[in-house]
């Protein structure tokens, strides 16, 4: 079996074996073509013992964008390495893939190794491929942020869902000016300034990795509530949920979006959270119960659901998606929904017309233990390698409901994850995590995955 076989994710496209053409890898000499991809391209070869450098054209490896067809095309031949990509992205999975393919040929080091003669023709199913980071938990350094970002990129992701506040932190060092925001209640201390978020954003842009940033709502805000207990039903005690009859509620998030906004510019998707928020300070607030008359709804959570549409709109005024976990509430469809709890809140989201991220907590949240022995909360359940690979996106979507599926994102949830421990924690699962997010695990077998994960393992291939 060629080497053409052996990419994780494997592709969903043609596979073309040109028998008798190799490509000897001491003739890899210069990269031309899309200078960014091809950059990286050559600090990546290098690592094999390759040492190509940009030039301006005619390298041994071509970079082309602008392909009519949607995807990517790698072509060797005997005498050079062509890539066409739709786009500069395309592009970069394509030579993401001829990193994983060197990899495995020079894996003797001997003078004489080559890569195969062929083609690969490839494109992505789900056009969402998602990760979230919890750092409102444990922190993690702009460093660490970029090395994850890197193996991301190198899988093919490209969506960084970037979770920066929630009971235990508020991680945003001045939004909306305010420095008291701090982390009253942080399993560790860190903030992101403006320039440590600019940075950021332009590293994963490099990267083709979208950052969605989250600002949970009206719950999860514990550190916000206590830094400003005006927002609070009772300053006296201010427990975890922002009030939702004070006018001033409303200014304060309303300006915090628009910031958020400012600071996070290329973000077409903004989350503002929306789950898991107690009703016990709301039922007892004078200003909630009169905000609940005064609007004629008849529970609390019908008031949340309004606050949450008022909160939403907000974000599509300013020309952005919103996007909300899901919960009983009811959304226009120009909001998306982030599925994690049960498959019945994919067909939810279906029956009213949003789209929709598929994260259902059993088969995409990574912070769960990969064997028993691995550290976890009492009440997780076990999510094996083979359990994230079994997980079918696009379950209960026909050719209609496909349509509404944005895609597939994973989560890690930081309480007990330290920032030292995240690639442990994600690895191997990770690998079968982006086939699944490709979409291409409807091809392959969890036997194959596995199969090329340990050759590409034993290649030294890594991020």
């Amino acid at each position: 079996m060629s080497i053409l076989q052996d990419l994780i994710p494997f592709p969903n496209g043609t596979i073309t074996e040109h028998s008798g053409i190799r490509l000897s890898l001491s003739r890899i000499h210069s990269v031309s073509g899309v200078p960014a991809v091809a950059e990286r391209l050559c600090r990546r070869l290098d690592r094999f013992g390759l040492a190509p450098v940009p030039v301006a054209d005619g390298g041994t490896i071509e970079l082309h964008t602008g392909r009519a067809e949607a995807g990517w095309l790698l072509v060797i031949d005997a005498d050079k390495v062509r890539i066409d990509g739709a786009s500069e992205a395309d592009c970069a999975y394509a030579a993401e893939a001829l990193v994983q393919l060197t990899a495995l040929a020079a894996r003797s080091g001997l003078p004489g190794d080559a890569l195969p003669g062929g083609s690969i023709a490839d494109q992505p199913r789900h056009a969402w491929r998602g990760f979230m980071i919890d750092s409102s938990r444990h922190f993690q350094r702009v460093d660490q942020l970029k090395q994850l970002i890197e193996a991301l990129s190198a899988l093919r992701f490209n969506v960084l869902h970037w979770h920066l506040t929630d009971h235990q932190s508020w991680r945003l060092a001045d939004a909306v000016g305010d420095a008291s925001l701090a982390e009253p209640n942080a399993l560790e201390p860190g903030q992101y300034t403006r320039a440590d978020i600019a940075e950021v954003v332009g590293f994963a842009r490099m990267h083709h990795l979208e950052i969605v940033p989250e600002i949970d709502l009206p719950g999860h805000n514990a550190a916000l509530c206590q830094a400003h207990s005006e927002l609070a039903c009772d300053p006296a005690n201010p427990g975890g949920e922002v009030c939702l009859g004070k006018a001033e509620v409303r200014r304060f998030v309303g300006d915090l979006l628009r910031e958020i906004m400012a600071l996070f510019p290329d973000s077409r998707y903004i989350h503002i959270g929306g789950d898991e928020a107690e009703s016990t300070h709301w039922e007892q607030c004078a200003d909630c119960r009169a905000a609940l008359a005064a609007a004629g709804l008849n529970s609390m959570r019908e008031l949340e659901n309004r606050f949450m549409r008022e909160m939403a709109q907000i974000v599509t005024d300013a020309g952005r998606t919103p996007i909300v976990w899901a919960t009983d509430g009811t959304f226009p469809s120009s909001v998306a929904i982030q599925c994690w709890y049960h498959l019945t809140d994919i067909l939810k989201a279906r029956r009213r017309g949003n789209r929709y991220i598929n994260s259902v907590h059993s088969s995409t949240y990574l912070d769960y233990p990969a064997c028993p022995e691995d550290p976890h909360a009492d009440w997780m359940q076990q999510l094996s390698e083979e359990g994230v690979y079994l997980n079918r996106p696009a379950l209960f979507a026909g050719d209609d409901a496909e349509q509404l599926l944005m895609g597939v994102e994973y989560c890690l949830w930081t309480e007990i994850i330290p920032a030292w421990r995240i690639f442990p924690k994600l690895f191997p699962r990770l690998w079968a995590a982006a086939e699944v997010a490709w979409g291409s695990n409807d091809q392959a077998n969890y036997a194959g995955l596995v199969r090329r994960r340990r050759q590409l393992e034993l290649a030294g291939y890594d991020f």
